[in-house]
């Protein structure tokens, strides 16, 4: 009986040694601090600027936890979360070559893949200063999360969902 007990509090002890208690990514992580909902003039397109904090986004690339709990302002107020869990997207000999056959340079991100709370697809991808997104909605469309072009701090992104878009 003695043996069982040591077992179990030896296997309880390497548990909660694995856990970092100062780490900003607890169980439920917002990764984007402010939200701001944009209208296109002249048409019916509406889409949210998100600013990222970088202290999550480096936290997220350093930790490389196994799985995220994400929080996001969602499009027409309504939050959305996305639970995600590592995955190994790329092989360890992966190279990338151009149409030339030249090897290119690349720095591979933190890939995840999960779902919403709606049962939509999910897949993001966390790069040294940005991420990529795409929730594959349930009911049809895909929201798309990219960083925006036109801002020098990098900590912009755009949310959007693409069935909203006229072609």
């Amino acid at each position: 009986m003695h043996r069982k007990s040591l077992l179990f509090f030896l296997l309880l002890m390497v548990t909660f040694s694995s856990i970092d208690a100062n780490s900003i990514l607890n169980n439920e992580t917002e990764l984007f601090s402010s939200v701001t909902q944009k209208k296109v003039a002249n048409l019916d397109f509406n889409y949210n600027e998100l600013q990222v904090d970088k202290t999550v986004l480096k936290a997220i690339n350093i930790e490389y936890p196994e799985e995220l709990h994400i929080i996001i302002p969602g499009l027409k107020n309504n939050q959305i979360e996305v639970h995600l869990f590592k995955h190994e997207l790329l092989t360890d000999d992966f190279s990338l070559t151009s149409s030339d056959g030249d090897t290119l340079n690349y720095n591979q991100g933190q890939y995840y893949r999960g779902f919403d709370s709606h049962g939509g697809i999910v897949a993001f991808s966390f790069f040294k200063d940005e991420l990529v997104g795409l929730i594959s909605q349930k009911g049809g469309g895909t929201i798309n999360i990219g960083l925006q072009l036109d801002n020098s701090n990098n900590d912009i992104y755009v949310m959007y969902d693409d069935s909203t878009v006229e072609s």
